[in-house]
């Protein structure tokens, strides 16, 4: 006779029903001639070890009719079996079906937890009531947490994953998520109950470099690489354009801006012997062309002699009267307006 269910005092095995003798537990079910006697005391047998005891305590009872037990996670309130254990015996799997008041589920597996997994890189979900796993460049993270929005409240440092300029502290970047061209990874100290601690952030370079190595500023730039359309200025780390280099005094030497002369407020090559090559004066600096040469600039110091005098409406230069040695303006046969006048050699 072929049976569905078996009556309370029977165990089922396939498709047959077996008789549970008084006083014996049955606890095999490959062998169904193998059973245990336990005392009329010891009502309850523990599956795996075959060990009657009278209280289940919090054992999972698997059968009351005949007092088969199982030792669930202490986390578990009920489970479907004894923990699963990998061959160096960590836990694989609780196996719970229900938690222990204050814990819960874990997302998608079987296993309970409390808050203190928060701190292992898990947020609580009030929409199901579980523990999620905090996205991978997280430590700790708050509410919803995925790679486009991790709501990180501490950076995954294990990974190198560090909060980066430019960039909400709720997100965090390895080297393969940050863009390594235009940010470095630098050293932050900071002070801890009088210990210096280091730590690190993704500093981004300034905003004329294409790379860098260092944070820079407006003064010292500190690139490695200038953007498009810039150029390192001679002898230094800072990059520029060349409508900056037209109004700082620099002209473009292959891919190098260059100094003009100092007497040139502007030029587009640098000086040559006798010739400043200035497109316009540095006249902050009082340097002025000579009336008739347009590339070269002079202050009173530089002239080719002292011959001259400034026209202030003109800003020229202009040769002093012929007989003047010095002049303080324009000069005639009646008035040379002469400072010192020139030796005349009588022959």
């Amino acid at each position: 006779m072929k049976c569905e269910s078996c009556n309370s005092s029977y165990i089922k095995n396939g498709s047959n029903c077996y008789k549970i003798k008084e006083n014996y537990i049955f606890y095999d079910p490959n062998n169904l001639d193998e059973l245990l006697n336990c005392s009329s005391f010891s009502k309850y047998i523990i599956e795996n070890t075959h060990e009657c005891i009278q209280d289940p305590g919090d054992y999972y009872i698997l059968n009351s009719n005949i007092g088969l037990i199982r030792k669930c996670h202490p986390n578990c309130l009920n489970c479907t079996s004894s923990p699963e254990l990998d061959e160096n015996e960590n836990i694989i799997s609780q196996n719970c079906t229900e938690c222990i008041s204050g814990y819960h589920f874990e997302f998608n597996t079987n296993n309970c937890y409390n808050d203190s997994i928060l701190e292992q890189g898990y947020y609580y979900s009030q929409n199901d009531n579980m523990y999620h796993k905090c996205d991978i460049q997280c430590k700790t993270c708050k509410n919803y947490s995925t790679s486009e929005e991790p709501n990180c409240i501490l950076c995954n440092n294990d990974l190198w994953y560090y909060t980066a300029d430019n960039y909400p502290d709720t997100q965090c970047y390895n080297n393969e998520s940050i863009n390594l061209n235009i940010y470095f990874l630098g050293e932050i100290y900071e002070n801890d109950n009088n210990e210096n601690i280091i730590t690190y952030k993704w500093f981004s370079c300034y905003s004329t470099c294409k790379s860098c190595s260092n944070k820079g500023d407006a003064l010292y730039h500190d690139c490695d690489l200038c953007l498009s359309n810039y150029h390192f200025i001679d002898e230094t780390k800072n990059c520029v354009t060349k409508e900056y280099a037209k109004n700082n005094s620099l002209y473009l030497s292959g891919e190098i801006f260059k100094q003009c002369d100092i007497a040139c407020k502007r030029c587009e090559k640098g000086p040559e012997i006798d010739n400043t090559n200035c497109i316009e004066c540095n006249t902050m600096e009082d340097y002025y062309n000579i009336e008739g040469d347009i590339s070269n600039c002079f202050n009173y110091e530089t002239l080719p002699n002292k011959g001259y005098y400034l026209d202030e409406e003109e800003l020229l230069w202009k040769e002093c009267y012929e007989r003047c040695e010095t002049c303080i303006s324009k000069g005639n046969n009646k008035n040379m307006n002469c400072l010192s006048t020139k030796l005349i050699k009588i022959s």
